[in-house]
């Protein structure tokens, strides 16, 4: 139960000095545009700011994954809440679909990456970098974002997670991810990605742009 929410308005909370998890979740459930992360601020210490990614254990495999599935589900609440003029019906369902699947994914990852889980609130940029109210803009940006998130998580599975069940949990959202790779690209009439192992650090540079929260990625 969300006290504070029933007393402080969506503004009041945003201006906090701290947003936790579940005052952004309330967020969004009262706005209705998505978990607007990047309102949050905090103290000089505040994790949301800067994040380490270890590599060289199966947690830091996992937070890497986790990061990519943050920065997806939130783009995919973005371009849902602010559809671009002319959107088909093809569009418009394969992104309500996207974001069941991210969101489900990334709520998987965090209710079982319990040792060591980097912040549940990383931080984006999108409004300085998409434009939701243009098709191309948005495609384009869908593009690189669903290759990236679905080359992180092949990578992941494929050369960093060691255990069995590890391996089972994230092979669905590797598969998950290229399909919408895939669709996306349908939508800009070009050829499905070719999901190689890719190093993680070229991954977080490319995807750079969309994150406010900075990141070192540490490889063995």
């Amino acid at each position: 139960m969300i006290k504070t929410l029933k007393s402080r308005s969506p503004l009041d909370v945003v201006r906090a000095a701290a947003c936790t998890r579940r005052e952004m979740l309330g967020i969004a459930a009262l706005s209705g545009l998505g978990v607007w992360l990047a309102a949050c601020t905090g103290d000089p210490t505040d994790p949301t700011k800067h994040a380490t990614i270890d590599l060289r254990t199966e947690s830091g495999a996992l937070n890497f994954a986790y990061a990519l599935l943050q920065l997806e589900t939130d783009f995919w609440m973005r371009v849902s809440a602010n559809q671009y003029p002319g959107t088909t019906l093809a569009e418009r369902s394969a992104f309500t679909s996207y974001v069941d699947e991210t969101y489900g994914a990334r709520e998987d990852l965090h209710a079982t990456q319990t040792q060591e889980r980097i912040v549940d609130a990383i931080l984006f940029r999108f409004p300085q970098v998409v434009d939701f109210s243009d098709r191309t803009s948005t495609l384009t940006n869908a593009r690189i974002i669903t290759d990236n998130v679905a080359l992180g998580l092949f990578t992941v599975v494929d050369a960093y997670l060691t255990t069995q069940a590890k391996l089972d949990q994230m092979a669905p959202y590797a598969d998950a991810a290229l399909a919408r790779s895939t669709t996306v690209r349908g939508f800009l009439a070009l050829p499905p990605l070719d999901p190689a192992d890719t190093a993680p650090a070229t991954i977080m540079t490319t995807l750079e742009p969309y994150f406010q929260t900075t990141f070192t990625v540490t490889s063995a």
